[in-house]
């Protein structure tokens, strides 16, 4: 596997609402928790998405962050940093997320031939 890209980023600024993208992943700055976070599935690694063919994943590292699966719809990750995190991938810049609370979920785009919607590749 390749290693993570060490370019380093200055942290994003997010207010609620706004959106940041690394890849396939997007991430959302959100006002609160769903209900019921704590009885969602807790990610133990990090992992916001595995890639589809290279094995390569986006990860949050360092600092103190919680991730968790929504049973619900299952591409969705709701995150609650506590303490500055990295979020990694290996053909990707840094990009370092302050203290909050987030969503996560893959980009999907629109297939005017099928008339359904599909998950963007990275």
């Amino acid at each position: 596997m390749k290693p993570f890209n060490q370019e380093k980023c200055p942290i994003v600024s997010m207010e609620v609402g706004d959106f940041a993208t690394h890849g396939d992943v997007v991430i959302e700055r959100i006002e609160k928790l769903p209900d019921g976070f704590s009885g969602y599935e807790k990610q133990k690694d990090g992992v916001l998405a595995h890639g589809e063919m290279t094995g390569h994943c986006h990860m949050l590292e360092g600092g103190v962050a919680e991730v968790r699966v929504d049973p619900g719809n299952t591409v969705n990750r709701f995150i609650e940093i506590a303490e500055t995190v990295v979020l990694k991938h290996q053909e990707h810049r840094e990009i370092t997320l302050p203290p909050g609370v987030y969503r996560s979920f893959l980009q999907q785009e629109y297939d005017p031939y099928t008339k359904k919607l599909r998950q963007v590749q990275d």
